[in-house]
């Protein structure tokens, strides 16, 4: 397909009927409750006193009274996992189109004169897995779509956007007995499957637990310490702590496993922070790595940038009962440091 991009002009026209732009739920022929809203109570986010003060800015993708919520803890309310059914929808690069609506879920653009690519046949049915984040960040790949691959009736039909590339995801999906992802560019849907899967439930949370019993069929003993420190590393946005190797030595010292995710495989990675009882890190995607090989009962501390504070993994960390703290780090002229004796505290506050 090359040329014309047709269902993004028929999208426009649409559009222009409906006098509005329409989203999935809009256009769907059918929609479904995966998993009702519930309500449940989480725990509080452990911090040294005087963190929030701290707070510079938050991740463009988090809000204020979100990160209150979780850091407080108490009554939550957990939106539900809901399945919309599309026909006759349309992939092209980066986008989905049915009637009216338009969906991001890849990377790239989707102009209206397409550069030159196959056209795969035309599908009967598919399952989309791809998130817009998923298909950006590491972090929300192993958050976010893979569990989404679950969802679906048929694995075989599961499919995926162009996504930017991840050295580690073919490790992960063969640890978690995932099918290598199915990229479809440019084709017809007849059937189109979407589900919408909110940050955690308890769908969410039995299939998290899922994709970890996956992991222990094939890694079976861990050679780490039971405590680990996951470098960030220059993978992603820049983040960079000042102090590192201050910081390192450090922790090696208290008998932390030192993991670089950029100089090992996905097993290593695995091996190494299997059933790990505490792991610290720096807030960003490189703390998926522990996601599912940490221990059932573990403890995550997050290094916060006091410019870009965001509380993602304790939503995870809340889905599954395990504990959460942070400490906001000191900005400077470059990057930011952690005060290494407020954080020892809060290791010590958090050790099992």
């Amino acid at each position: 397909m090359n040329g014309l991009n047709l269902p993004r002009l028929r999208r426009l026209v649409s559009r222009a009927v409906a006098g509005r732009s329409l989203g999935i739920e809009d256009v769907a022929e059918r929609t479904w409750t995966v998993c009702p809203e519930s309500s449940g109570t989480c725990a509080p986010a452990l911090h040294p006193e005087g963190a929030l003060e701290r707070i510079q800015g938050l991740s463009p993708y988090r809000n204020w009274p979100a990160e209150q919520a979780l850091i407080q803890g108490g009554e939550v309310t957990l939106p539900p996992t809901v399945g919309h059914l599309l026909r006759n929808a349309h992939v092209v690069d980066s986008h989905v189109y049915c009637g009216a609506c338009e969906w991001l879920g890849g990377v790239g653009g989707s102009p209206l004169w397409l550069p030159p690519a196959p056209r795969e046949p035309d599908l009967a049915r598919a399952t989309m897995t791809s998130t817009g984040t998923g298909s950006l960040y590491f972090g929300c790949l192993l958050l976010d779509d893979f569990p989404l691959e679950l969802l679906g009736s048929d694995p075989a039909e599961n499919i995926a956007m162009l996504s930017k590339p991840s050295g580690h995801e073919a490790g992960y999906r063969e640890l978690l007995g995932l099918r290598p992802r199915r990229v479809v560019r440019r084709a017809a849907v007849r059937e189109l499957t979407f589900f919408v899967d909110p940050a955690y439930n308890p769908s969410k949370a039995d299939r998290y637990r899922h994709l970890r019993a996956a992991l222990r069929r094939h890694v079976s003993e861990s050679t780490g310490t039971g405590l680990v420190y996951l470098r960030r590393g220059l993978s992603g946005q820049r983040r960079v702590m000042a102090n590192e190797a201050e910081l390192e030595a450090v922790l090696a010292g208290q008998g932390f496993t030192i993991i670089d995710p950029m100089k090992a495989s996905a097993l290593d990675v695995a091996r190494l922070s299997l059933d790990a009882r505490l792991v610290v890190s720096i807030e960003g995607s490189q703390i998926s790595h522990a996601q599912f090989s940490m221990a059932d009962d573990a403890a995550l501390i997050v290094l916060q940038p006091p410019d870009r504070f965001c509380m993602q993994y304790k939503e995870f960390t809340d889905s599954l009962g395990m504990r959460f703290g942070f400490v906001v780090c000191q900005p400077g002229e470059e990057g930011f440091s952690v005060d290494i004796p407020e954080l020892l505290g809060l290791i010590d506050r958090m050790k099992p």
